[in-house]
Protein backbone atom coordinates (compact mmCIF):
# COMPACT_ATOMS: atom_id res chain seq x y z
CA UNK A 1 0.00 0.00 0.00
CA UNK A 2 1.09 3.55 -0.40
CA UNK A 3 -0.14 7.04 0.26
CA UNK A 4 0.92 10.01 -1.86
CA UNK A 5 3.49 12.11 -0.01
CA UNK A 6 1.27 15.19 -0.19
CA UNK A 7 -1.34 13.24 1.81
CA UNK A 8 0.98 12.02 4.58
CA UNK A 9 0.17 12.78 8.22
CA UNK A 10 -3.60 12.93 7.64
CA UNK A 11 -4.43 9.47 8.99
CA UNK A 12 -5.12 7.98 5.57
CA UNK A 13 -2.43 5.31 5.85
CA UNK A 14 -3.66 4.35 9.32
CA UNK A 15 -7.23 3.96 8.05
CA UNK A 16 -6.08 1.80 5.14
CA UNK A 17 -3.82 -0.34 7.34
CA UNK A 18 -6.53 -0.89 9.97
CA UNK A 19 -8.95 -1.96 7.24
CA UNK A 20 -6.43 -4.40 5.79
CA UNK A 21 -5.62 -5.82 9.22
CA UNK A 22 -9.32 -6.22 10.01
CA UNK A 23 -9.82 -8.07 6.73
CA UNK A 24 -6.85 -10.32 7.46
CA UNK A 25 -8.36 -11.23 10.85
CA UNK A 26 -11.71 -11.95 9.18
CA UNK A 27 -9.94 -14.34 6.83
CA UNK A 28 -8.24 -16.11 9.75
CA UNK A 29 -4.73 -14.68 9.44
CA UNK A 30 -2.41 -15.09 12.39
CA UNK A 31 0.21 -12.65 11.17
CA UNK A 32 0.83 -10.09 8.48
CA UNK A 33 4.13 -9.95 6.63
CA UNK A 34 5.00 -6.99 4.41
CA UNK A 35 7.91 -5.31 2.68
CA UNK A 36 8.18 -1.65 3.66
CA UNK A 37 10.20 1.11 2.10
CA UNK A 38 12.82 2.48 4.46
CA UNK A 39 10.92 5.78 4.55
CA UNK A 40 7.85 3.97 5.97
CA UNK A 41 9.54 2.00 8.76
CA UNK A 42 8.48 4.46 11.47
CA UNK A 43 4.87 4.30 10.31
CA UNK A 44 4.75 0.51 10.51
CA UNK A 45 6.66 0.37 13.81
CA UNK A 46 4.11 2.80 15.26
CA UNK A 47 1.43 0.26 14.30
CA UNK A 48 3.15 -2.69 15.95
CA UNK A 49 5.19 -4.14 13.10
CA UNK A 50 8.70 -5.45 13.72
CA UNK A 51 11.53 -5.60 11.19
CA UNK A 52 12.54 -9.21 10.55
CA UNK A 53 15.17 -8.78 7.85
CA UNK A 54 15.91 -7.30 4.47
CA UNK A 55 13.22 -7.15 1.85
CA UNK A 56 13.55 -6.99 -1.92
CA UNK A 57 15.13 -4.21 -3.91
CA UNK A 58 12.49 -2.68 -6.15
CA UNK A 59 13.57 -1.38 -9.57
CA UNK A 60 17.20 -1.89 -8.48
CA UNK A 61 17.01 1.26 -6.34
CA UNK A 62 14.23 1.21 -3.73
CA UNK A 63 15.31 -0.66 -0.59
CA UNK A 64 12.67 -2.49 1.43
CA UNK A 65 12.65 -4.11 4.87
CA UNK A 66 10.61 -7.23 5.69
CA UNK A 67 8.24 -6.53 8.62
CA UNK A 68 5.78 -8.67 10.54
CA UNK A 69 2.95 -8.34 13.04
CA UNK A 70 0.83 -10.96 14.83
CA UNK A 71 -2.86 -10.20 14.42
CA UNK A 72 -4.55 -13.20 16.02
CA UNK A 73 -5.04 -11.58 19.42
Amino acid sequence: MGVATECWRRGIGTLILRGLEKRALTLGAMRIVLDARETALGFYRKHGYVATGPGPMLFNRITHVRMEKRVDR
